[in-house]
């Protein structure tokens, strides 16, 4: 508010646009008076204004009511600076036209003659897009999808040449000669623009400035391997910032000549230099292998970055609100389930499916829990996995969160992971599909360190895992399935380098919101904060040292398990450790004092305290994690 006056903007414009004066005028019918700086109809940007302050819509025939702002007519309603401020405050949040006039949209349209989105010039000359928001109006972006400008015509000419120009207006000029032609929004090239000039000679017009060199190189170097011929045309006597346009106008018979002179130019190839360079397949020789690094695990002997997980049940048993609950804890810097949350981090949730119920879930823990505010975020649009786009998205999505966050993520969750496939018309049950899928997601780890796990569902046959083709399990680093009804085991089913096995046993509980509108119960169901064996037996009487204990023996089996002896009878994935190696990780993590009285009588105290809750198992020298059941 200034002078009595406030800058915002106008009805239909971007949210930074200051088009719309809005000033009290104690003289005027509503107290205040609009002026619009583009030119918008008065009338209708002081409806927009007193719509946006309660008021109804201005009436000329004697009914309307003014608003005297006279803070001494106290016998009427006063509209003050603060009350056309807060008002204005909400105009800021519709999506908005830009400033300017608008002198000439281009359409762009699926292959059906569909309006997609339409590119925009205005005065002050500038360049706007637009999407129709389904309800008359528009929303000024042209959102995900990418086509190319005149792309009816160019599905109607699968042999023809086409001409590829820098803007809307040259590919116009081209196609009233009877040329085909085309030309993307901003200069994106998407794979769905690349795929439409499939097999077509192309004809790349270059504009005579570093810009218009720029975008004819990368036109070239995106069709490259797809268009059957590309030629970059440097059109002759062209003036400085020309296009092809300037050059028909300069000359008259340069429209016969048009032709003639592009296919007078060689061939493109792509250069050494325009090639783009091999460095991001990086080798490692043999001899520069030296010290291994430790796996960079997120929660010990569950999921580590750089790695895929899928977790999988029926529906109903789970397995969300499970992963709900490894994000609270890894989000909170917190051990889950007995083993070790290495450091803390962000998470991002995207719900493909069920956004409500995520939130919900995670409304729950925080009230339940009394949860500070933790680096969690959802997200609920659907995403096309097949898309190769989808890992720029989902890559873009994180970077902003952990700008939110001003931590890192180290969790993406996706769910459901077969949702994602069907999104893009895949087929989950292809060997083809999953790999473009999976192919994705590897994409996303090749740039980002994080761990994705994807939620899914088995077959009609649970114990042949996964549903669909193979190449899922053969691609995930580690597979979680879900099993019981009351008490519900987490078993890992395969592991490229953790223990296979039971994971973790646990029970769901309601959380009462309390009532909704009908007076019922209004409630989700999140993980009960106890941990339970395989029998489900509750494990919350263990004590610190022996809850740490365990974690010990977890972190040695993963470094040092190996096969127990065949007389020993245990079940396939079992590792087994020496004593010695799990007494030395006890005294290295503090567990037991080696320089206290007797260690040796303490390391046996505690062997034996988890060996009779069934916890562990020991034979001879050797000890593993028990999956046996335990006692009633």
């Amino acid at each position: 508010m200034h002078n009595g006056q406030v800058l915002a903007p106008g009805p239909g414009h971007s949210p930074k646009d200051r088009s719309l004066s809005v000033k009290l005028d104690p003289a005027a019918p509503d107290g205040f008076v609009v002026h619009s700086f583009a030119g918008d109809d008065d009338l209708k940007a002081k409806d927009y204004v007193r719509g946006k302050c309660g008021l109804g819509a201005f009436k000329p025939n004697g009914n309307h009511k003014a608003i005297d702002i006279n803070p001494l007519a106290s016998t009427r309603p006063v509209l003050d600076d603060a009350t056309i401020a807060a008002a204005l405050a909400a105009i800021k949040t519709i999506p908005q036209q830009p400033q300017g006039t608008i002198v000439k949209t281009y359409d762009y349209t699926d292959s059906d003659g569909t309006l997609l989105y339409q590119v925009c010039r205005l005065e002050p000359k500038n360049f706007r897009q637009r999407r129709p928001d389904g309800t008359g109006g528009w929303i000024w972006d042209a959102g995900e999808r990418r086509v190319l400008y005149r792309l009816p015509v160019l599905m109607n000419f699968p042999d023809a040449t086409v001409f590829v120009t820098e803007g809307e207006k040259d590919a116009d000029r081209l196609a009233e000669q009877g040329h085909c032609a085309t030309t993307v929004a901003s200069g994106k090239w998407t794979e769905e623009c690349v795929k439409a000039l499939a097999g077509h000679d192309v004809l790349i017009l270059e504009d005579n400035d570093e810009a218009g060199r720029k975008r004819a190189r990368d036109a070239a170097e995106a069709l490259h391997g797809t268009a059957k011929t590309i030629r970059i045309v440097q059109l002759p006597g062209l003036p400085e910032k020309g296009d092809v346009s300037d050059w028909l106008d300069a000359d008259s018979h340069n429209a016969d000549r048009l032709a003639q002179v592009c296919f007078a130019t060689p061939l493109w190839q792509q250069s050494a230099a325009e090639k783009k360079p091999n460095t991001f397949i990086k080798l490692t020789y043999f001899e520069e292998l030296a010290e291994v690094k430790p796996k960079p695990w997120l929660i010990k002997g569950v999921i580590a970055r750089g790695e895929t997980s899928s977790w999988i049940a029926p529906p109903g048993k789970g397995k969300s609100a499970l992963l709900i609950d490894l994000s609270v804890h890894l989000a909170n810097g917190k051990d889950w389930r007995g083993y070790r949350t290495k450091a803390r981090c962000g998470v991002v949730y995207f719900a493909i499916e069920r956004v409500d119920l995520a939130k919900r879930r995670l409304t729950a823990h925080k009230r339940r829990d009394n949860l500070p505010i933790l680096p969690i975020a959802v997200a609920g649009q659907v995403i096309d996995l097949m898309d190769r786009n989808c890992a720029n998205s989902i890559i873009t999505a994180i970077e902003e969160a952990e700008q939110h966050f001003r931590c890192g993520v180290g969790l993406a969750v996706i769910d459901t992971y077969p949702k994602g496939i069907a999104a893009g018309g895949g087929d989950e049950n292809q060997a083809r599909d999953q790999n473009i899928v999976l192919a994705n997601l590897r994409r996303v780890l090749d740039r980002l360190p994080i761990h994705i796990a994807g939620i899914g569902h088995p077959g009609k046959d649970e114990t042949r895992g996964e549903r669909g083709s193979n190449a899922r399990l053969a691609d995930v680093d580690v597979q979680v399935q879900i099993s019981g009804d009351t008490i519900r085991t987490a078993t890992i089913k395969k592991a490229n380098d953790q223990p296979e096995g039971t994971l973790t046993s646990f029970c769901l509980e309601a959380f009462e919101f309390g009532l909704d509108e009908d007076g019922d119960p209004f409630r989700t169901f999140i993980l009960k904060e106890e941990v339970l064996d395989s029998g489900g037996t509750v494990q919350q009487n263990l004590s610190n040292k022996q809850k740490l204990a365990l974690g010990a023996l977890i972190e040695v089996t993963l470094s040092y398990g190996q096969d127990a002896p065949r007389e020993y009878d245990l079940p396939q994935g079992v590792k087994v450790v020496s004593a010695e190696q799990w007494k030395t990780e006890l005294f290295r993590q503090n567990i037991l004092d080696k320089d206290a009285r007797n260690p040796r009588a303490r390391y046996s105290e505690l062997r034996n305290s988890l060996r009779t809750k069934f916890l562990i198992g020991v034979r001879d020298d050797w000890v593993w994690l028990s999956q046996r059941e335990p006692r009633a």
